[in-house]
């Protein structure tokens, strides 16, 4: 690592005086990858864990900062960063339960590339063993990740099989974040499951089978309607639409979704599947459904 690599610097200077936060991060806001790569793989070569905790608090503490964001998303960033600050992270905040699991995947790390999380869950030292972070991580991804996982997996067996030993609470919360997996862990306890256990589990999660097939029915009948550029006019309000704001969607998206109970959680789903090419898009379909008036114009209108 060079003698001059600025992490190594201000944390020299911070041990002999008091360096205010801003400076602190500005330093943080300048550096390369390739200066946090240095300076990572010195610490830990050296066993600097004073030093590492201090990387790992001031990343964590930046998080938002759209550099910082971009530096940890850089392929010249070494996995075991990635794996370590997660694991920190989860030691600091998860572990004395201030966040949850679910909060530490979705409000610290939301930024995190598809690719990296993908190789958290198949190459990282720890991830990739666990379990239950490895099932949050999954909640995360996409489609097309989940199924390159699934597909890649070695000990598929072992991994669903373990599903079966959290708590009802747990499982349930993994199994609403994303239908996607939860089709393929329906599907594979099928296989790798007796039929005794495999009817105790559809019977426990009856009512969220139930829900989660209606979402994807929802889903796919939605990603079918076509997407024009007219304008939405919903009594003497007119709302433009762009290519981010399609009417043909949301005029389309009303009638599924008026009066449905888990209205927040189908509209998440939704977009993680992509139905939403802006958030202007489910905010727009949030408003009308929850303004009886606007819900109402607009069912009319879609029929």
């Amino acid at each position: 690592m060079k003698s001059d690599n600025p992490i190594k610097s201000l944390f020299l200077l911070m041990e002999s005086r008091y360096t205010p936060i801003y400076q602190v991060q500005e330093v943080f806001i300048a550096i390369s990858p390739q200066d946090l790569h240095d300076f990572y793989m010195n610490a830990r070569f050296r066993c600097h864990h004073y030093h590492l905790q201090l990387l790992y608090y001031f990343l964590t503490l930046f998080r938002n900062v759209s550099k910082i964001q971009l530096l940890l998303q850089s392929p010249e960033i070494h996995l075991e960063l990635t794996e370590d600050l997660f694991i920190n992270t989860f030691g600091r905040f998860v572990v004395p339960e201030t966040i949850t699991m679910d909060q530490l995947l979705d409000e610290y790390f939301p930024f995190i590339p598809q690719d990296r999380m993908l190789a958290l869950l198949t190459t990282s030292r720890i991830i990739s063993r666990d379990a239950l972070f490895s099932y949050f991580i999954l909640t995360k991804l996409d489609r097309h990740h989940i199924d390159t996982f699934f597909a890649q997996k070695q000990d598929l067996d072992r991994f669903i099989n373990s599903f079966l030993h959290f708590s009802q609470r747990m499982a349930r919360k993994i199994l609403l974040r994303n239908p996607t997996l939860f089709g393929y862990i329906v599907m594979y306890l099928q296989v790798f499951q007796d039929a005794e256990a495999a009817d105790a589990f559809n019977m426990k999660f009856a009512q969220d089978i139930k829900e989660m097939e209606e979402i994807k029915n929802i889903i796919a009948q939605v990603s079918q309607k076509s997407r024009t550029g007219k304008q939405v006019t919903l009594g003497r309000f007119a709302f433009p639409a762009t290519s981010l704001l399609s009417s043909t969607k949301i005029l389309s998206l009303i009638p599924y979704l008026s009066g449905k109970k888990n209205l927040h959680r189908i509209v998440y789903f939704l977009e993680k599947e992509g139905i939403f090419e802006h958030d202007a898009e489910k905010k727009m379909v949030l408003e009308i459904l929850s303004n009886p008036l606007f819900r109402d114009i607009v069912a009319s209108t879609a029929k």
